[in-house]
């Protein structure tokens, strides 16, 4: 696997059911720039609650990074948004990569 790209948190929103956050991704290719959901529900079951919803998002924006990258150009969606629960349907293994990644 070649270096994983960096991500960074732009901006952090209160949405009606959850959170909004913008993330910069560089890799290889071209700066990106996407926006990930989350809802309270995902926290919870994600997180159980227990991390701040940036400390969540971040640990989502980087697993999905990592797969992205892995997998080209055809696993990235086609729009600059996501939310966290289309992504756990998407990406094998999202849930798991995500726990990896959070500090506890």
């Amino acid at each position: 696997m070649d270096e994983v790209p960096g991500v960074q948190l732009v901006e952090e929103t209160e949405a009606r059911s959850g959170w909004r956050f913008t993330f910069e991704i560089d890799g290889a290719g071209p700066r990106r720039v996407f926006q990930l959901t989350v809802s309270w529900q995902d926290h919870e079951d994600i997180a159980g609650g227990g991390v701040p919803p940036s400390e969540l998002a971040d640990a989502a924006a980087r697993t999905l990074a990592e797969y992205w990258d892995d997998s080209g150009d055809s696993a990235r969606p086609q729009t600059s948004r996501i939310d966290l629960s289309t992504a756990r349907r998407l990406v094998p293994g999202f849930v798991e990569g995500v726990r990896s990644k959070l500090v506890r």
